[in-house]
């Protein structure tokens, strides 16, 4: 049961026995696992497929990690496989750790598929997201045969283009032999199915967040091996089907006797075709409600680890505030939303020696891109929702001018637009409420 490291400091030279002597690459790391090993991954940007096969492991994220499949082949970030009891945990390693898998190009972001009737497959996945934006079919394909065991929470599935379905188990049977093994707390947003399976899915699944999807749940087997449907709030679904009939309605199918004290309440998400997943004030679903809280968009209110410095100095020089609602805290160093409902701040010109195509921005020891921008003492104002925004030239520029274009950094969008030279952020702070 050892541990091994992989991060953006490290070099698959290294063995990878501890932090300092990291791999670099998520795969690396992988290669080092026995059955029951776990791998702690640092914050960074990781651009790779992966595969796992034949052991039960552990990955953890320390920070917010992003596994990216920009410009690589088809297929899925992470190919899990076995022909015998086997298991996988995805988890964050602290509170503030985090998964971002985006820009696959593939059937799945996770896929899961064991050779033979006597595989029994163990998932214990939270503290992800799972961005579908390219028309990837499964956020987690949970196997093509054996049984498979799903424990699945605090997570966002989420497709802005193609739709797409969050969980499906598909040729496997998708079951949990008691309620810790159940989907719950997780936020499916604008797919075509949050929940599907072919052959049995007896998982309990509660206490989730179904906000613009065709169908809540696609289970085309009978009715006795349905799972438990309780507690969801479902806002702009359509249908649910059961074995072989569709429900056009939350009280159709709760009189045929599914969704027990389910809901159908707007959750006022901040801005969820930008992936901002939390609510703008108070949802009135509750906080217990769908994956919140959710570290990668969360602000101070609710993640007191989540403070800023946004130029990674002491007295964040050269930055621009020119409409006179941020202040720099005094104490702190942090910039902070302190008049009106809307700041705009304009980073120093930054001369990176030389021509440029920016993929990734971390100007903070630990901390990337995009984020809030907070300070985490309870007095004072707290901006829940920014606009991240990059230019360059091959020529320098005036800090305020409106002549270069600014391009937004959104998790889900390469920034291979952005290139120059001559680079500089624009951010945008809102108050609670405030929308882009």
């Amino acid at each position: 049961m050892a541990t091994y490291y992989v991060n953006k400091s490290g070099d698959n030279a290294n063995n990878g026995t501890t932090a300092a002597l990291a791999k670099l690459t998520i795969q690396a790391g992988i290669n080092l696992l026995a059955t029951n090993d776990t791998l702690i991954v640092g914050s960074g940007l990781y651009n790779e497929k992966c595969s796992i096969a034949n052991k039960t492991t552990t990955l953890l994220a320390d920070g917010i990690v992003i596994w990216d499949g920009y410009s690589l082949s088809s297929g899925p970030l992470l190919s899990w496989s076995g022909n015998a009891t086997f298991a996988l945990s995805i988890a964050a390693a602290s509170t503030g750790g985090q998964w971002v898998f985006q820009n696959n190009i593939g059937t799945s972001i996770i896929y899961s598929a064991g050779t033979g009737t006597n595989t029994v497959a163990y998932f214990y996945i939270s503290s992800c997201t799972f961005n579908m934006q390219f028309g990837n079919t499964y956020g987690i394909y949970a196997g093509t045969a054996g049984y498979n065991y799903l424990a699945i929470h605090h997570c966002v599935f989420s497709n802005s283009t193609f739709g797409g379905t969050g969980i499906g188990a598909v040729g496997g049977q998708g079951q949990a032999p008691s309620s810790t093994n159940s989907i719950y707390n997780n936020t499916f947003y604008n797919l075509t199915y949050a929940l599907y399976g072919t052959v049995r899915m007896e998982n309990n699944f509660y206490q989730n967040m179904l906000h613009t999807c065709t169908y809540a749940w696609y289970l085309s087997f009978s009715t006795s091996l349905m799972p438990t449907t309780i507690n969801n709030h479902e806002y702009n679904v359509s249908k649910w089907h059961p074995y072989n009939q569709d429900y056009d309605s939350l009280a159709l199918i709760q009189a045929a006797g599914f969704e027990v004290n389910s809901v159908s309440v707007d959750p006022q998400l901040t801005d969820p075709s930008n992936g901002i997943f939390y609510p703008k004030v108070v949802s009135p679903v509750g906080a217990d409600i769908g994956a919140y809280p959710f570290g990668f968009t969360l602000g101070a209110a609710n993640d007191v680890g989540s403070t800023w410095n946004i130029t990674g100095t002491a007295d964040n020089s050269g930055w621009y505030n020119p409409d006179g609602n941020a202040t720099k805290n005094g104490t702190t160093g942090f910039f902070e939303l302190t008049n009106g409902n809307v700041a705009v701040l304009y980073s120093p010109i930054y001369d990176l020696g030389n021509s440029v195509t920016v993929t990734e921005v971390d100007l903070a020891s630990t901390q990337y891109w995009p984020t809030n921008m907070v300070d985490a003492t309870a007095s004072d104002v707290r901006p829940n929702y920014q606009t991240v925004e990059l230019r360059a030239s091959g020529s320098t520029f005036n800090q305020n001018d409106g002549v270069i274009s600014w391009v937004e950094v959104k998790y889900n969008v390469a920034i291979s637009a952005v290139s120059g030279r001559y680079f500089q952020v624009r951010l945008t702070m809102r108050n609670n409420g405030v929308q882009a």
